[in-house]
């Protein structure tokens, strides 16, 4: 598994030295979230990491309370129909992803 960050940075896991991973969706929250705990650390800047998580947002955490809400704009609903589209597919390539290499925990909502 590689992660390359925005500013180029490159993390690589293999995926035998996964003990657990977690995969959270993003039915009711704003981010997709990957957690991998490993079996050996590895080193990430200057430090050891057993613990690593990787995780996107699918929408807009703010909300902007000086515009004014009209249920009718147009591009208030057209901003809302991308955000559903992108949301469905950022969670298809993850459940994709997560299908596909290992077997993932997902955890329970009524709990976190």
């Amino acid at each position: 598994f590689r992660f390359t960050s925005v500013r180029g940075d490159k993390v690589d896991i293999l995926y035998n030295n996964i003990k657990h991973a977690i995969f959270q969706p993003c039915d009711g929250e704003m981010i997709i979230v990957l957690h991998f705990h490993l079996k050996n650390a590895i080193m990430f800047g200057k430090k050891r990491h057993t613990d690593v998580q990787f995780y996107t947002e699918v929408g807009e955490i703010t909300t902007d309370l000086g515009k004014h809400q009209h249920m009718h704009d147009r591009d208030d609903l057209y901003a809302e129909q991308m955000e559903r589209e992108m949301r469905h597919k950022l969670k298809s390539a993850f459940k994709n992803f997560i299908e596909k290499e290992l077997e993932f925990e997902v955890p329970f909502r009524d709990l976190g």
